[in-house]
C-alpha cells in the first residue's frame, strides 16, 4: 500500500540524483519509497488436536481418507496497522495474551513467517515478560520457499512437484536438519560458497513440526491469511 509521507513509520529513502538507464520498470528515482506492508497479529485460543504428517500431506487415498482435522481457533482478536512498527504490534499481541493467561500457566504457541526481525522481537518480548513461548515458522511459508528451491533444482514441472511433496513431508516427519543440510550442500555446490540455505537457516530451530503435530498445535497461520484476504 502507498502511504502518504506524514503516515510513514520510517522516512522514505532519498532518491538518487542523475539520469537513470532506460527500463520497462520504474527507475530508483521514480519509485516513491512509500510502499508499506501492514503488520497483522492475531491472538486466539485453541484446544490441542493431535495429528501426524499424513494428516497434513497424505501420500495416498488411504491417508487422505483417514485425515484428522487440526486445532480450531476460538476467541480471535486480530490487530493490523500500517502505522505501528513490528515491535509495537508484538507488544500489543503479548498484552492480549497476558489478559487471557496472566499467570503464564498455559502453553503459548507463536506462529510467524520466519523473518529475522519478527523472531528477535518475539524472543525479546517474551524474555522481558518472563514467559516461555514455542515459536513455529508457518508451514505455508516454508512450502513457498520449497517451491522456489524446486524451480532452481528441477527444470521439469513434475520433478518440482515431487520434490516439494517429498521434502515437505520430510519436514513434517522431523527431518528438518537433513533437509536444511541438503539444501545447504546444493547451495555450496552451485555457488562455490559455503553459505547456509537461504530462507531456512535462521528458521531451522523453529521447524519442529513433528513435535507440534504430536502435541496438537497449529503449524500454519490460517487466521492471519484469512484476515488478509
Amino acid at each position: 500500500m502507498n502511504v502518504i509521507p506524514s503516515g510513514l513509520r520510517t522516512p522514505a529513502p532519498a532518491r538518487p540524483a542523475g539520469a537513470q538507464p532506460p527500463s520497462a520498470q520504474l527507475s530508483s528515482c521514480e519509485r516513491t519509497g512509500r510502499t508499506r506492508m501492514a503488520c497483522v497479529t492475531a491472538c486466539y485460543d485453541a484446544a490441542p488436536a493431535p495429528r501426524s504428517a499424513a494428516d497434513v500431506l497424505p501420500k495416498d487415498a488411504a491417508e487422505r481418507e483417514a485425515r484428522r482435522k487440526g486445532p480450531r481457533a476460538a476467541g480471535r482478536r486480530i490487530d493490523a496497522s500500517l502505522e505501528h512498527s513490528t515491535v509495537a504490534m508484538v507488544t500489543t499481541l503479548f498484552d492480549q495474551a497476558e489478559k487471557r493467561d496472566p499467570t503464564h500457566g498455559r502453553r503459548w504457541i507463536v506462529l510467524v513467517d520466519g523473518a529475522n526481525h519478527q523472531l528477535e522481537c518475539l524472543e525479546r518480548e517474551a524474555a522481558g515478560r518472563g514467559v516461555d513461548i514455542d515459536i513455529i515458522v508457518d508451514f505455508v511459508h516454508v512450502l513457498e520457499y520449497l517451491r522456489k528451491a524446486a524451480e532452481d533444482l528441477h527444470p521439469a514441472q513434475p520433478a518440482r512437484a515431487a520434490f516439494v511433496q517429498t521434502t515437505a513431508r520430510d519436514l513434517l516427519e522431523g527431518h528438518a536438519p537433513r533437509v536444511v543440510a541438503d539444501l545447504h550442500a546444493y547451495q555450496r555446490a552451485r555457488t562455490e560458497q559455503d553459505r547456509p540455505a537461504p530462507g531456512l537457516e535462521r528458521a531451522a530451530a523453529y521447524l519442529n513440526y513433528h513435535i507440534a503435530l504430536t502435541l496438537g498445535w497449529p503449524i500454519a497461520s490460517g487466521v492471519i491469511e484469512g484476515c488478509c484476504r
